[in-house]
């Protein structure tokens, strides 16, 4: 079934065809592109597991999602496969089809929490902050002769002084080109003091952009 096409059975959107193209768009906008792309794959990967194990994809029943839960489990960590879950679930919402219901998956939520168990802890890797001696202790690392040392560091100093998030400086696969940070979002103010527009950010739903002030370390070296 089409994306809304649960909404395409209404006599409204029947009579008014551009009502049902602005519902549409809407519910496509409900999440954001990097998540779209996310939740795609996720989707790709339960389509490919059920056809290359017999089962009906759409509509989903409770048994294939176990069965697709426990095997995407020896791969990913449970929370990873809960999101794999999401993505399928809303997969449905947006084609009108049927998804089961809380009592329905009653074996579901009880394997993926014997599997949270078998997995046991997640082993987080320990991540330092930076802080201005780790920082400093970068710079002699840092060619600034080379252009690739200049890029770095520029990053490196902007992000730490700026106090942005990864997301917000660096680029990643699926990066919407909309949102890199690039020279014509820094602007001087006076001297040492620079404005930095920030194109989107997490905390930006609306993806108005924000400008984080800049000012003078105070040390040359840095």
């Amino acid at each position: 079934m089409p994306f809304g096409g649960g909404l395409a059975d209404s006599p409204a959107a029947v009579l008014r065809p551009g009502l049902l193209a602005q519902a549409v768009h809407a519910l496509r906008s409900s999440i954001a592109p990097s998540t779209r792309h996310s939740y795609d794959a996720a989707t790709r990967r339960y389509v490919q597991f059920c056809e290359g194990h017999g089962e009906r994809p759409f509509p989903a029943a409770p048994a294939t999602l176990t069965l697709f839960a426990t095997d995407a489990a020896q791969s990913v960590k449970v929370a990873t496969v809960r999101s794999y879950l999401s993505a399928i679930k809303l997969h449905h919402l947006e084609r009108g089809l049927a998804w089961p219901d809380q009592d329905s998956c009653v074996v579901l939520e009880r394997t993926l929490r014997g599997l949270t168990k078998l997995q046991g802890p997640a082993n987080r890797r320990k991540r330092l902050p930076v802080t201005f001696e780790v920082l400093e202790s970068l710079r002699p690392l840092v060619d600034l002769r080379r252009h690739d040392g200049r890029l770095f560091w520029a990053a490196a100093t902007c992000a730490f002084f700026g106090f942005l998030r990864c997301g917000e400086f660096a680029s990643s696969p699926g990066h919407s080109p909309e949102k890199m940070l690039r020279r014509r979002h820094v602007s001087f103010v006076s001297g040492a003091h620079l404005r930095l527009h920030i194109p989107a950010s997490k905390t930006d739903l609306f993806r108005v952009g924000v400008d984080v002030s800049i000012g003078p370390s105070g040390r040359p070296d840095v």
